[in-house]
């Protein structure tokens, strides 16, 4: 069924206490930018399940092959115990029901800020083991995630049992000619605009490094991997020394993080070796490296600003794989079980007139820039000129 263009894609109506389809919609868990998502039950089972809710795009437009890209590569990988169930899909007056698994401790972003994690390296290591297990299994079905990040993860309310979710900007390229995700957890060679085409397994691999910092250290290492980014010109400098003194981490990790985040993406090791080498360390901090306190201006990891890449739709090529949008969507709450992001191609949105004004003149007049997907908290200062990529490229 197609979108009626007099939808609100930004407010699609609050379906909380109808039966559609079989499914009681019980109560709202989170809303975005560009849909909702339902806490429900299956009245033919009496099963809970998550039902994420957004306006169904017109069919054969581009922002309606993102959407059914969404359903067809997760549905596809979907059968793994650290992915996200995905039961089925239906549509109802112009809008999109996804059904998936219903995680009862949201997502892991929301562990990360009530410290779940913290002084339980066991329970990282088990986490981030899970993880790689969620990212091989993508892989070897020729899945790439290209937004892995802890707002994209659930868990038990323990912080126990990750699995992957939202797969918006999955594809199944092996190389794209753009680079696409949130800035926090794209390697370096993503802002690269002289790179010809980019790799999705790598930038898979540098994700999940970067989630494991988070997870061990409840902080992330920096804002962008770029040279302007103060934490990670830092890392550059001492990449010897900078996670031992910065975050008081073991010469073993710290030695291992190194390589993980080399800036030759051929010496990074693979999801294999860094598991090998993960299963050897027992300890990730040493107490005679730890730093007095942590400095003040580090990335907190409960922050986040998270930017997300956005491209100039002048620039659009029908064969490029990767320039879906990321909806700069607020934080949810705890409950949340998928981030609400519906991905717009740029072009498309350029024509669609159930977008939101501000965001349609928002994209009409940029090439590549980072907008905030979550509020800034604590003491993280803001990243240099919002991330942008725009700024190498001109």
């Amino acid at each position: 069924m197609s979108s009626s263009s007099s939808h609100d894609a930004a407010a699609p109506p609050d379906f909380t206490g109808l039966t559609i389809d079989r499914y009681e919609l019980m109560a709202i868990a989170g809303t975005g930018a560009f849909g909702t998502v339902y806490v429900s039950r299956d009245t033919a089972t009496a099963e809970r399940v998550a039902i994420k809710c957004m306006v169904q795009a017109e069919e054969g437009t581009k922002a309606y092959e993102v959407q059914q890209d969404e359903i067809a590569l997760h549905y596809a990988v979907h059968e793994h115990p650290n992915v996200v169930s995905f039961r089925e899909h239906f549509a109802y007056q112009g809008y999109l029901f996804l059904v998936m698994e219903y995680v009862q401790g949201g997502a892991v972003v929301d562990a990360l800020e009530h410290g779940v994690f913290e002084d339980k390296p066991e329970l990282a290591k088990q986490a981030i083991f899970e993880m790689f297990d969620a990212v091989e299994h993508l892989h070897k079905n020729g899945v790439y995630h290209r937004d892995i990040k802890p707002d994209n993860i659930l868990c038990n309310e323990d912080g126990s049992h990750f699995r992957l979710a939202d797969f918006g900007l999955a594809t199944t390229s092996r190389t794209t000619k753009r680079a696409g995700g949130t800035a926090s957890y794209m390697p370096p060679e993503s802002f690269d605009c002289t790179q010809k085409y980019h790799c999705p397994q790598v930038g898979d691999k540098w994700a999940v490094s970067v989630l494991f910092v988070a997870l061990i250290t409840g902080r992330y290492p920096w804002s962008a991997a770029k040279r302007d980014d103060r934490h990670y010109a830092a890392f550059l400098h001492d990449k010897d020394h900078h996670f031992r003194i910065t975050l008081g981490l073991s010469t073993q990790v710290s030695d291992l993080l190194k390589r993980c985040f080399d800036e030759d993406a051929s010496k990074r090791p693979t999801i294999t070796e860094m598991r090998r080498e993960l299963e050897s360390i027992e300890s990730f901090s040493n107490p005679s490296d730890c730093p007095k306190s942590i400095p003040q201006s580090f990335p907190a990891s409960s922050c986040s600003v998270h930017p997300v890449i956005e491209f100039d739709s002048s620039d659009w090529d029908e064969d490029s794989e990767s320039d879906a949008l990321e909806s700069a969507a607020p934080a949810s709450p705890p409950a949340i079980l998928v981030q609400i992001a519906v991905r717009i191609r740029v072009d498309d949105a350029k024509s669609s007139s159930s977008l939101q004004r501000p965001l349609h003149d928002y994209l009409a007049g940029l090439s590549i820039k980072a907008v905030e997907s979550r509020s800034v908290l604590n003491d993280l200062p803001a990243p240099p000129t919002q991330v942008s990529v725009a700024q190498a490229c001109t």
